[in-house]
């Protein structure tokens, strides 16, 4: 990534110019917002900004409905996604504060059925373990992502996954784990996460424009519309997500206003009126428990960090010499970030109606610069120089790919003997359909015409599963099996 980082310096020595006069108004805010939004063609944001106990900032942007020309207000509901885990790990803290459970308390103790790939592992995995993401196992999610079965089974898959790393020695995020927390926490509710989020959080913060499904959420008349860029560069309205169930790991909705209040009580443990929790539990939350390594991506996306960690729900990191503890959500349509500096009392939200855009972490930054005072870099230019990069690098694949494409090649076998079913053990049953001269692949909620490559090797062309490659095993002219997902599936 260093090819772009020559070109930045320009850009960030225009952009620290501005007068320090002008950034003493915190009106500016304003101008930031819109900058970034025009930077990033984002249709609609809300900004939240929280100073100890008082949110000192709500405001929507843009609109909410770009055919309908309806604005985004401080009411606007969007998706919180795996910021919703913050949810989940406040309720299992109520729940320690209570003493009806401990963060090392055994997972078993509560799920006597929970189950990892090593039984060592399945023995010691304490709570404290699933908060913090530290139980080796892979990310894996196309187990909970459009899958067609319940919450229940995606957590009962988690025992067929062997670990992709060592137990307590290595940072995956893993959102299966965070719903397993969600059914330790169904056990002190009859009406489960959902009941117990809503009687023990919701309401004694009072967030009444906080919904815990995906499907509540956009039935609100104030609910943002989804939006993507397609491979034209035109930005479109996509579907909402589609969950009818609470889901622990990533489902809760909710307005800016509502979010200035989680903020608050995330920042001091209050509510407007009263001690929900102690500090001392609140800091365990923002305590780092699991080193993120800083490589690779993570590396390029803090360049002004030297250490990253996974907390409770919450990523841990230095920057520019502060503690700052944030997190990022993303689903179909919508990306938000939340940022906190805990010892300067500072809160800061952001949500947005475009599917995996960087404005959200960018405006980020471009606040906390802004509010501290700090000597101001262009975060737009530098991570839109990170997404043009990335982009190009797919391109690249795609072209590579495209390249190994021979016309001429055939398969091994007649296209009616791919035709099966195969399976994993965690992923189940990818079924292979065979219909004229194409074959097509039907795994999870989803159904994807194959394009033949070469050889045995054809491409599931799909958006939401990232276009894979499949590559079936031939053996004594037999199709053995498939690899799928950079999973093995066996043929029945």
């Amino acid at each position: 990534m260093h090819r772009f980082v020559a070109a930045l310096l320009l850009a960030v020595v225009s952009f620290a110019s501005q007068s320090h006069a002008q950034r003493d108004n915190l009106a500016y805010l304003d101008e930031l917002v819109q900058l970034s939004m025009q930077n990033w063609k984002v249709p609609g944001t809300a900004l939240v900004l929280v100073h100890n106990d008082q949110v000192v900032w709500v405001k929507g942007y843009g609109q909410r409905s770009t055919d309908d020309k309806l604005p985004v207000t401080s009411a606007t509901v969007f998706p919180l996604a795996s910021c919703s885990k913050s949810f989940t790990s406040a309720a299992i803290a109520q729940l320690v504060h209570e003493g009806k459970l401990h963060w090392d308390d055994r997972v078993t103790k509560h799920l006597p059925n929970f189950r990892l790939h090593d039984p060592k592992a399945t023995e010691l995995v304490t709570i404290r373990d699933l908060l913090s993401h530290r139980t080796g196992v892979g990310g894996h999610d196309l187990l909970w992502y459009r899958a067609p079965w319940q919450p229940a089974e995606s957590i009962r898959r988690l025992a067929h996954l062997p670990a992709s790393g060592t137990f307590r020695g290595s940072f995956y995020y893993q959102s299966v784990m965070y719903m397993a927390l969600g059914e330790i926490i169904a056990k002190h509710h009859d009406k489960h996460w959902a009941g117990y989020v809503r009687e023990h959080i919701l309401a004694p913060l009072g967030m009444e424009q906080t919904f815990l499904t995906y499907s509540e959420g956009q039935k609100q008349p104030d609910a943002a519309v989804a939006y993507r860029r397609s491979a034209k560069g035109t930005i479109e309205a996509i579907p909402w997500y589609t969950q009818e169930q609470p889901n622990a790991a990533g489902s809760v909705c909710i307005s800016a206003n509502d979010l200035g209040r989680w903020l608050r009580f995330q920042i001091t443990g209050r509510s407007a009126t009263k001690r929900i929790l102690p500090m001392e539990i609140i800091a365990e939350m923002h305590r780092p428990h699991t080193v993120i390594p800083l490589e690779g991506f993570s590396r390029i996306l803090n360049p002004d960090s030297v250490q990253l960690s996974y907390a409770q729900a919450w990523i841990v990191q230095d920057y520019r010499g502060i503690k700052l503890v944030q997190h990022g959500g993303l689903i179909d349509g919508f990306r938000v970030h939340l940022t906190m500096l805990p010892d300067l009392k500072i809160g800061l939200g952001i949500l947005t109606n475009l599917h995996d855009t960087r404005m959200p972490l960018a405006l980020s930054n471009l606040v906390i610069d802004y509010v501290l005072k700090f000597p101001p870099k262009d975060w737009n230019a530098y991570y839109g120089a990170v997404v043009r990069e990335d982009e190009k690098a797919k391109e690249e694949a795609a072209m590579r790919l495209e390249r190994e494409r021979d016309p001429n090649s055939k398969p091994s076998v007649a296209l009616n003997q791919f035709a099966g079913e195969y399976e994993h053990p965690a992923y189940g049953t990818c079924r292979i359909v065979a219909s004229g001269s194409q074959l097509r692949c039907d795994w999870s909620s989803f159904k994807v015409t194959l394009e033949h490559i070469s050889g045995d090797r054809f491409l599931a062309r799909n958006l939401y599963l990232n276009d894979p490659l499949v590559e079936f095993s031939i053996g004594e002219k037999k199709v053995k099996g498939l690899r799928f997902l950079d999973m093995d599936f066996a043929r029945k």
